[in-house]
């Protein structure tokens, strides 16, 4: 329960900001570079200047709220022990806490407050920390987690992180509370991706969060929807509708598609949809797909001597049964208008690009192209990192798989993409790339285009 709502907003509201704070395709680093430029504005601008982009990107009044949406600014929350604990920022949806943030220059010393002493969290750690006592001195990243847990245990789960504006000097602690405890981090420092981008990749929930108030399909989003990802428009929420309210129209426009794929799956021609599914929280899979089918289970192993180990994200998964009793994979990549195409490698650590680029180089000689690895890695990354895909499942690990391209025409909701403005544009794409037309990876490639503006029904 929250007991106190912090700062007041308005002084961040009526400060003076650099105008690239409202680009949509800020950088983390350009982000990290704003902390100089308002220095003038407050005494520490670290906080306000996430307050502000989040406000912005959640298009909030100058009250901080809309359509049942909240920020707050230094709030204070009732944390396990029945003591008031405080956090930097958090956003509430129907008076319940759905994101908290913390926010940090670097990390430094911290101080634990009494709630906290009794957190598991901070027993299992009790060693490590040299002045163990009531407002001690203890490293940032546990006096962080600390408090975060000692909320969510008292409140409920919500999704949490911290942003760290210069480099973390405690990664394998950061590592360990991402992974055990439901944390993500996000560092600013020379990271050159999408900052908008990264959040939404590390609390699911964001980008639903920011369409909330979008009533075009008739969705009104329940706290557990928007906690699970349901999205609120655009080709997530497209497919999501298709796959959990229309398999059928959306089987049959695959299935017409391929004539590789018929020759394949078995008499029943039936395709068994393992994602995006309302019952398991709309959940999306990277290289854990693998682990769907048992069969497939010692194949992750090979995969990940070609990519790296988390993998790209899939908008849908299925699998099809073979004539011969082996199964196959559909890979869905679903898109509803023409710029989601457009994209460049955002790798930044040596040995993960250096695997990354040497594997697009096979897959280029396999389809003999010989446009420059630049356009596969900076134009069009997010399709060259899905045509590999196919072409390791298919050549390297053994799997029977197809790349289904799922391209919504006319969503009114979002952007409006007409059938011959997707083939053109396709057209475009596979020049650029060079793919030769009698390469087999073709026969894999499966390009729908689903109605956009159907309705087919709500979930």
């Amino acid at each position: 329960m929250r007991v106190r709502d912090g700062k007041c907003l308005s002084k961040v509201y009526n400060s003076y900001f650099p105008t690239n704070i409202h680009n949509p395709d800020i950088s983390c680093h350009e982000v990290y570079g704003l902390k100089n430029q308002c220095s003038g504005n407050f005494v520490n601008p670290t906080e306000p200047i996430i307050v502000q982009l989040l406000s912005n990107y959640l298009s909030l009044n100058k009250l901080g709220e809309r359509d049942g949406i909240r920020l707050f600014w230094g709030p204070h929350y009732i944390g396990k022990a029945g003591n008031n604990q405080e956090i930097d920022i958090s956003v509430e949806y129907d008076g319940k806490i759905i994101f908290g943030i913390s926010i940090k220059s670097q990390f430094g010393g911290g101080y634990l407050e009494n709630a906290d002493l009794d957190l598991s969290l901070i027993q299992e750690y009790k060693d490590t920390i040299k002045n163990y006592q009531y407002r001690g001195s203890v490293s940032d990243v546990l006096q962080d987690m600390a408090r975060i847990e000692n909320i969510k245990e008292a409140t409920g789960q919500f999704e949490s992180i911290t942003i760290l504006y210069s480099k973390v000097s405690k990664k394998r602690w950061t590592e360990a509370f991402s992974k055990r405890y439901s944390h993500s981090y996000l560092f600013l420092e020379e990271n050159q991706q999408s900052f908008f981008q990264v959040m939404e990749e590390k609390l699911p929930g964001l980008s639903s969060l920011k369409g909330i108030s979008d009533r075009n399909n008739g969705v009104s989003l329940t706290l557990k929807e928007l906690k699970t990802g349901r999205a609120i428009k655009g080709s997530r929420f497209l497919l999501q509708n298709y796959v959990n309210n229309n398999q059928g129209k959306l089987n049959e426009l695959i299935l017409m598609s391929s004539p590789s794929l018929l020759a394949f799956i078995d008499k029943e021609l039936t395709i068994e949809w393992k994602s995006p599914l309302k019952r398991s929280g709309y959940r999306e899979y990277r290289n854990e797909f693998v682990e769907l089918e048992d069969e497939w289970k010692d194949k992750r192993i090979q995969l990940e001597k070609y990519w790296p180990k988390i993998g790209p994200q899939w908008d849908g998964i299925a699998v099809v049964k073979g004539k011969n009793g082996n199964l196959g994979l559909l890979l869905v990549e679903a898109k509803s208008h023409l710029k989601e195409l457009r994209s460049k490698i955002q790798a930044k650590d040596v040995d993960s690009r250096a695997l990354i680029e040497n594997t697009i180089a096979e897959v280029k000689t396999s389809v003999e192209s010989n446009a420059p690895i630049e356009v596969w890695l900076e134009q069009y990354y997010q399709l060259s990192n899905r045509l590999t895909y196919l072409y390791l499942l298919n050549k390297k690990v053994g799997i029977p798989t197809w790349l289904i391209l799922v391209n919504f025409v006319d969503d009114v909701a979002h952007i409006p993409t007409a059938t011959s403005e997707w083939i053109l544009h396709y057209q475009d794409v596979y020049t650029s790339l060079d793919i030769s037309s009698s390469s087999e990876l073709f026969n894999h490639i499966i390009s729908i285009y689903p109605n956009g503006n159907e309705r087919v029904g709500r979930l």
